[in-house]
């Protein structure tokens, strides 16, 4: 008795990953009906998926917004200057490039120069402002400043 009731559970088991998988092809390449039949799968579901928020940032492109040290923008010409308070230890901010991998943010001031390149998921910092690059394309970036303490 022990032995059937042993098989009982592999087979249901087995039932079960039969059902799972054949979910997860449903998604992958197309429809599984119920008598387990596959449909072709459509070009929506084959095509790649496009993030809707590409390109965009919460501040825009309106660098002003970055005065207090806590901004998101979109970088589309170098140089960018954005202006920040003082407070940051900076006296210029300016993006001077931004390849297909990488933007440059320069910073100087009195007697200051400093420069970072990062690529896309990346974190620079400038004296008392930090950065994320969270988006770096050819020709634009999405960067997220904030103040580094």
């Amino acid at each position: 008795m022990r032995i059937d009731a042993s098989r009982s559970v592999v087979a249901v088991v087995a039932s079960g990953m039969t059902v799972a998988l054949a979910a997860c092809g449903a998604g992958a390449g197309g429809a599984v009906s119920a008598d387990g039949a596959k449909s072709p799968p459509s070009s929506a579901a084959s095509s790649p998926a496009v993030a809707s928020d590409a390109g965009r940032a919460a501040d825009g492109t309106e660098v002003r917004a970055c005065l207090d040290g806590r901004c998101q923008i979109l970088v589309t010409k170098e140089p960018t200057r954005i202006p920040v308070e003082g407070r940051f230890g900076v006296g210029s901010l300016e993006v001077t490039s931004v390849t297909a991998h990488s933007v440059v943010v320069q910073a100087s001031g009195s007697g200051v120069f400093l420069s970072t390149s990062v690529s896309e998921g990346g974190t620079g910092s400038l004296n008392g402002l930090s950065f994320r690059a969270t988006e770096v394309r050819d020709g634009h970036a999405v960067l997220d400043f904030f103040p580094k303490k």
